[in-house]
């Protein structure tokens, strides 16, 4: 099926401006590339974490597998409302959010471990992951947006692929357009 071009195919309601103002904003790529990896190397100790626990606690395979229910629960709690709240205050101050929120995870790691308690552990990993899904929330549609117009569909199957793709033209493009 072909589109004529200018059709707007999106449904979004708030669509990116095509020649919207642009801000200078050169450092923004390598914020974006960090929180990348900050989300990432969080993600990847899950798995570390896990057997240092199940020894810790003499869990069963069940319990073990708590851990990363956990996790991975705070994508489908927190996901919605962790969009709706970066939209209502924009993509930095959600990433100042999740990463506050990721800290606020951290240190409950401190207490968890001074009192041995397991279901303290959970938690804390759950409000860890909900940080890390409201900083994935904010970098998607900042790698995507960092990209210039004409690449910018190319960019759109997923955050891994919108890195490798848009690396060389997101580096070299000193604006970043304005969603609004």
């Amino acid at each position: 099926m072909a589109i004529a071009p200018g059709v707007a195919t999106s449904t979004d309601s708030n669509p990116v401006e095509e020649h919207g103002t642009p801000i200078d904003a050169p450092g923004l790529n390598y914020f974006v590339f960090a929180l990348f990896f900050i989300f990432g190397g969080i993600t990847s100790l899950n798995d570390v974490i896990l057997p240092k626990l199940k020894e810790l606690f003499t869990l069963n395979y069940t319990q073990a597998m708590l851990i990363q229910f956990c996790f991975f629960t705070a994508y489908l709690v927190i996901g919605i409302p962790g969009a709706q709240l970066v939209k209502r205050i924009g993509y930095m101050r959600g990433a100042v959010v999740g990463l506050l929120t990721m800290m606020a995870g951290c240190l409950l790691f401190i207490p968890a471990s001074q009192t041995a308690t397991y279901g303290l552990f959970l938690f804390a990993l759950f409000v860890l992951a909900s940080g890390v899904v409201v900083v994935q929330v904010v970098t998607n549609p900042l790698i995507t947006n960092r990209a210039p117009s004409q690449a910018a569909s190319s960019c759109s199957s997923g955050p891994a692929s919108a890195m490798v793709r848009c690396a060389s033209s997101c580096t070299s493009a000193p604006r970043w357009r304005s969603a609004r």
